[in-house]
């Protein structure tokens, strides 16, 4: 029985609505956080963290919303994870400085998916693509030993697809659940969340969702490690504002909230210095391997293949069968009939998703659309 792996990025969720890249590099001089009472609390200090930041990029590299290049999220980030794993400064900001102002920057850009992900309306290719990855996840019932159709793996923090999972599963009464291929629990205490393993062995079917990036209704401890999760949409306030202690650790610090660990949002950000440590990142990312290693077809959809996810390349090196079938689907406004297979005479940019594509997988069976992923979804 062939199995086939979905690989989604970016471009699988901007049609949906949600920011790209770039758009999320703008955020960062949104002036929501001095607009809104909550976000100026001395508590949180989120407003003047965010001066700080932007007195940063204007000082230092005479960037500011008015600027028409902005740097990337990875030069930003990689930038301050280097000064602050070697302990240095960068420029007048000291390690302890940098340290603050990368939380900041996750906080900006994490309330920024949120805010878009409430606006988003629901957008029928992501429903009709849950039905599909359900309908095929299904019919491992009673048969998961032997029958392994489809996963997903998706390098994007936001819960569109998750959520259309989970809607449609609880329509579909108390038999499958979504697996994130970790060990998780419930942050308010839903019987429906549970491990995937779990779920097997009470008779219900899974649909593996590998979120390598992490994901914006993820929380873990930083104590002992367990990730915490919940499908409403202000999930991530619990870790960003509200300092919620973890449940389990809580208990040893009853008279004593204050000490008890805090829960803290699960995510990688970009950066060429990506710390991978994290007892359930290293899950996800072996079981991604072991899903890659098994397919027989591979579907990249809206995934640019950046040089910034080199870890994740290398993955692919090591995990891809020899044979496997290569489904590429990008978004070409210009083009978007245009297709190029492997064997293809065709000249593209060496900057360009597809040029990394054929440079990666040029060998195997590749074949490249380019017109975008509700088309490829309808396709389905």
């Amino acid at each position: 029985m062939s199995k086939k792996v979905y690989i989604l990025g970016a471009g699988f969720s901007v049609a949906a609505g949600l920011p790209t890249q770039f758009d999320l590099t703008k955020e960062l001089f949104n002036p929501q956080f001095a607009e809104h009472e909550k976000y100026t609390l001395e508590q949180y200090g989120l407003f003047e963290m965010q001066k700080e930041l932007l007195k940063l990029l204007k000082t230092d590299f005479d960037i500011d919303e008015e600027s028409k290049y902005i740097l990337t999220l990875e030069d930003i980030y990689t930038a301050l994870d280097r000064c602050i794993i070697e302990n240095s400064n960068f420029r007048s900001f000291h390690p302890e400085e940098l340290l603050n102002l990368r939380q900041t920057l996750d906080a900006i850009l994490i309330l920024a998916i949120k805010a878009k992900s409430g606006l988003t309306k629901k957008a029928k290719y992501i429903q009709d693509f849950a039905s599909h990855l359900i309908k095929e996840s299904s019919t491992r019932i009673n048969n998961y030993r032997k029958h392994d159709p489809v996963s997903v793996i998706t390098t994007n923090w936001d819960i569109l697809l998750d959520l259309a999972l989970r809607e449609q599963l609880l329509e579909g009464g108390d038999k499958g659940v979504i697996d994130y291929m970790c060990y998780v629990s419930s942050l308010k205490n839903d019987p429906t969340i549970k491990p995937g393993l779990q779920a097997l062995t009470e008779g219900q079917f899974i649909v593996k969702l590998l979120k390598i990036h992490g994901s914006i209704n993820w929380l873990h401890c930083p104590k002992c490690q367990r990730m915490f999760i919940d499908f409403y949409r202000r999930v991530i306030d619990y870790g960003v504002f509200r300092q919620a202690t973890c449940k389990y650790c809580a208990r040893e610090y009853a008279d004593m909230d204050w000490y008890a660990p805090k829960l803290r949002p699960l995510l990688l950000m970009p950066t060429f210095a990506k710390n991978l440590d994290n007892f359930q990142t290293k899950l996800i990312w072996r079981n991604a391997g072991i899903e890659i290693s098994e397919a027989d077809h591979l579907v990249f959809i809206g995934y640019s293949f950046p040089l910034a996810d080199f870890e994740f390349r290398q993955v692919l090196f090591r995990n891809v069968k020899r044979n496997a079938k290569i489904e590429v689907v990008l978004y070409d406004h210009t083009d978007p009939e245009k297709i190029i297979k492997n064997n293809s005479d065709i000249d593209v940019n060496y900057d360009s998703p597809e040029y990394r594509y054929l440079s990666f997988f040029g060998g195997k069976d590749l074949t490249i659309y380019f017109d975008g992923a509700v088309n490829y979804v309808e396709r389905l």
